[in-house]
């Protein structure tokens, strides 16, 4: 069922839909993993900015306090709903990728942009970049302050 696949492709919250998926059958047939991202369109965009940098106390890794609610944000959706959702810390975007581009594909692949909206966020090219995007492409936006 849906809960259990995004469960084991979600047991890693710093890989999420990027995740390599395999398929028994495939494999014995020699065919490679697929990433998530590369099958399916993702119908929400979870745009944000990443906010204040600390170190977690438990792990001493570098966190991002809104990217934090985000992902747990992205977790909860994927899980209780029929949806995917586009993060970019999470499977939309890797090293060395032209990350504008990948952020407007993202954007406009989606139905739905939701929008985690701060100080930074209105100062941030990126977001700004993301939300005229939006708009100009008829996404319905959904803003959660």
């Amino acid at each position: 069922n849906r809960k259990t696949v995004m469960s084991s492709i979600d047991q890693d919250d710093a890989v999420g839909q990027g995740q390599m998926i395999t398929c028994p059958k495939c494999m014995r047939r020699g065919l490679p993993p697929v990433r998530v991202l590369d099958i399916l369109s993702p119908e929400i965009f979870l745009s944000y900015q990443w906010g204040v940098q600390t170190t977690s106390f438990k792990t001493k890794n570098t966190i991002w306090s809104t990217q934090e609610l985000v992902k747990r944000f992205r977790k909860l959706i994927e899980l209780n709903a029929d949806v995917l959702c586009w993060l970019d810390c999470q499977g939309g975007m890797r090293a060395g990728q032209d990350l504008i581009k990948l952020m407007n594909d993202g954007v406009n692949k989606a139905h739905i942009i939701v929008i985690f909206l701060s100080d930074a966020y209105v100062n941030s090219e990126n977001c700004k970049r993301e939300y005229k995007a939006a708009v100009q492409g008829g996404k319905y936006i959904i803003p959660v302050l």
